[in-house]
């Protein structure tokens, strides 16, 4: 089905301030925060997923993401286990909790650092962690 631009299907429009009251996603004009979300994450859901993406999936992708939908499993960029042992780990693992759910990806060749990257990853609260 194809919607007229500037909306989205159920009569949303792309401009969340002036969505209607019913929109899934709406939200006060005077808000910078999406709503306020449950408590618990909701289940992962991998109907879609927004794969981890090089120069992509960094954090304020992902936070625009989720002010789209709350349905959706998002990944970060692709870390390697060196980075995270050794770099700013802050910097490539920090995310704002509205992100959930939430799934970091690991690459590297050693086994031992990656054991050691996930469970520092897991310290950090993501839902998932993909090698």
């Amino acid at each position: 089905m194809v919607h007229p631009p500037g909306t989205l299907p159920g009569g949303c429009t792309a401009d969340l301030r002036a969505a209607p009251p019913s929109c899934h996603n709406a939200r006060p004009a005077a808000s910078s925060r999406p709503p306020a979300m449950p408590s618990q994450p909701a289940p992962l859901n991998r109907r879609l997923s927004v794969a981890p993406m090089m120069d992509w999936t960094t954090r304020d992708f992902r936070y625009l993401c989720r002010l789209i939908t709350r349905q959706t499993l998002l990944y970060t960029e692709m870390v390697t286990a060196p980075a995270i042992l050794f770099g700013p780990r802050d910097q490539l693992l920090g995310f704002d909790p509205l992100e959930h759910p939430l799934a970091v990806q690991l690459g590297g060749s050693d086994p031992a650092q990656l054991a050691e990257a996930a469970r520092i990853c897991e310290d950090y609260g993501y839902d998932e962690i993909n090698l």
